[in-house]
């Protein structure tokens, strides 16, 4: 017997498309001995319900493609089957193309740990969140970020979807103002965030959120300048360089936490949670980055 399987390879320039014929059958030796040819099958596992065998029209790189089309640009299986079709000439339906990706899962399930195990090894990780549409129910996209790895999981809003990772995480943990991130001692405070904050609340219209903001500004532009010298030079001691500066926009927090203008009185209450309760500030990127404590 036999079957066909169809693939893409990358040619020069571009993408070629493969179509080739696998044959199996008996082929007898001249002592007598049959030897026979197959397609392989994995055996099961326990919890999946995808059968994963080499008996596939579609072939190890076109698979690659069509996740790539799903997950990474988020195409519906409507979508991929219409890209096939009109730039390279493939027409599969949509019941292939929802067993290539399926099976997919199921071949790389292995690397999960590994991915894991590397992820904790980390000596600084970033961590973020986004929402996440799952055959119509909201979920979340979770993202932890190493030097080598990128990890991904989708769960619900909640710190347990990523606490059994982190609680074999002894390194610092990079992350926004979401409180969940609260529950990690070791946290840094991504100051892209703030700054991006403090930037909107400089061109507001309000007069105390523009004062506010454009010398929060000020302060963060010192900050991080001398994170960067340090990096340059780790002899100096920050935490004694900007000791005053700190205690100056802690003070300048503390005396807009109440503020009428609701972002201005939210941005200065996230500076006193992040910098001046054991949070560190740190500038984004670097293998040997710097923080200044607020504490």
């Amino acid at each position: 017997t036999g079957l066909y399987v169809l693939d893409v390879n990358m040619g020069n320039p571009g993408l070629e498309i493969s179509h080739v014929k696998h044959l199996y059958g008996d082929t007898q030796c001249e002592c007598g001995h049959m030897t026979r040819t197959k397609p392989g099958r994995c055996e099961e596992e326990e919890g999946w319900e995808v059968e994963l065998t080499e008996w596939h029209l579609v072939g190890p790189m076109l698979v690659s493609l069509i996740i790539a089309l799903s997950l990474r640009m988020r195409l519906s299986r409507a979508r991929i089957q219409e890209f096939l079709h009109d730039w390279l000439g493939i027409y599969l339906s949509i019941g292939v193309i929802n067993q290539s990706i399926t099976e997919g899962g199921r071949a790389v399930e292995p690397l999960e740990e590994e991915l894991i195990t590397e992820i904790k090894q980390a000596e600084l990780l970033h961590a973020d969140e986004t929402g996440w549409k799952e055959k119509g129910q909201l979920r979340w996209l979770w993202v932890l970020v190493g030097p080598t790895v990128t990890l991904f999981l989708i769960g619900r809003r909640s710190w347990d979807v990523i606490a059994e990772i982190l609680e074999e995480f002894a390194g610092w943990l990079m992350s926004d103002g979401y409180q969940a991130y609260r529950k990690y001692a070791k946290r840094l405070r991504c100051l892209a965030h703030l700054v991006r904050k403090a930037q909107g609340l400089s061109e507001s219209l309000n007069p105390e959120a523009q004062a506010f903001g454009e010398k929060t500004l000020t302060y963060l532009a010192k900050f991080i300048e001398g994170i960067y010298r340090a990096r340059a030079a780790p002899t100096e001691n920050l935490k004694e360089e900007f000791v005053e500066q700190l205690a100056e926009l802690k003070a300048w927090c503390q005396k807009h936490q109440a503020s009428n203008h609701k972002k201005t009185g939210q941005l200065a209450r996230e500076f006193l949670r992040a910098c001046f309760k054991g949070v560190g500030f740190i500038a984004l990127g670097g293998k040997h980055s710097h923080y200044v404590n607020g504490k």
